[in-house]
């Protein structure tokens, strides 16, 4: 499960609040983090994340406005939530247009509701969530200690996972020799030999996830029209004795498949595998 801004427009603190703009996308567009903040952004936003603001000392000045809604953007932020009444009273439509276009939500609120309130009632929601996703984990992990434990396979492994994910799931040693799948379609088979020696899995070169600091580990490989994740299995001693690759179905964006339990099952499941290389 995950936060949306549809469902923090529900809180009660919100019952004063206007969406500006991505009425259309409240249902779809997810909450990780959220700050208050004023200019000037630059890394202290995140990706997904939910930013309040004043505006203080752009409000009056609409280039720096606009200035500071892009950087909003470029940091992938949710929603922009601008307290309105004092240092800006009418958001412009300039900035209005420019938040349309790149799909940022802004959603306006007196100058009354307090900044903390809104943190507060986010955070107990976030938490809640957070909670029941450690607790599913727990048990996910305490599967895969079974899975050692009775000797299960790579193949048997890999399967577990994807029931778990979703995703088909393969596994490999370090050069990218297949090692363990779960189902995959032949033609991913009969192709893989030709991406190792065109060594374009495992990638060095792919595109690493860094904007969320969940996505760190993993890599993104687009190979003909299949996406990669590939995720490295390390020794004890930081080496990389192998990869776990999730092959991601057609039309499925990366963002909306690693969500925290997947990252938390992809992570548990490399730590079992590496146990298995280790045996």
């Amino acid at each position: 499960m995950r936060l949306t801004i549809e469902r923090i427009l529900n809180f009660d603190i919100m019952n004063t609040a206007t969406v500006k703009t991505g009425k259309d996308i409240i249902n779809q567009k997810y909450v990780q983090w959220i700050s208050a903040i004023e200019m000037p952004v630059e890394n202290f936003v995140r990706k997904n994340e939910v930013v309040l603001t004043t505006a203080i000392g752009c409000g009056h000045d609409l280039e720096l406005l606009k200035s500071f809604v892009q950087d909003i953007i470029d940091s992938e932020a949710t929603a922009l939530i601008i307290a309105v009444g004092r240092y800006i009273f009418d958001i412009p439509k300039e900035v209005i247009e420019l938040a349309e276009e790149k799909q940022l939500i802004i959603i306006e609120i007196p100058w009354e509701v307090r900044f903390a309130s809104i943190i507060e009632n986010v955070m107990k929601e976030l938490n809640d969530l957070n909670y029941k996703e450690f607790k599913k984990s727990e048990r996910t992990q305490q599967e895969f200690l079974k899975l050692i434990l009775q000797g299960e396979d790579l193949d048997y492994i890999s399967k577990f996972v994807q029931t778990e994910i979703g995703g088909l799931v393969l596994i490999t040693d370090r050069n990218g020799t297949i090692e363990g799948t779960s189902s995959h379609s032949r033609k991913i088979i009969e192709k893989w030999p030709l991406y190792v020696e065109k060594n374009l899995i495992p990638s060095t070169e792919g595109t690493t996830l860094t904007r969320d600091p969940m996505f760190q580990k993993f890599k993104s490989i687009a190979v003909e029209d299949h996406t990669f994740l590939q995720l490295p299995i390390l020794t004890v001693s930081g080496e990389i004795q192998g990869y776990l690759f999730v092959i991601l179905r057609a039309g499925l964006s990366i963002d909306l498949f690693l969500t925290q339990y997947h990252v938390n099952v992809l992570e548990h499941a490399v730590t079992t595998i590496a146990l298995w290389f280790s045996k």
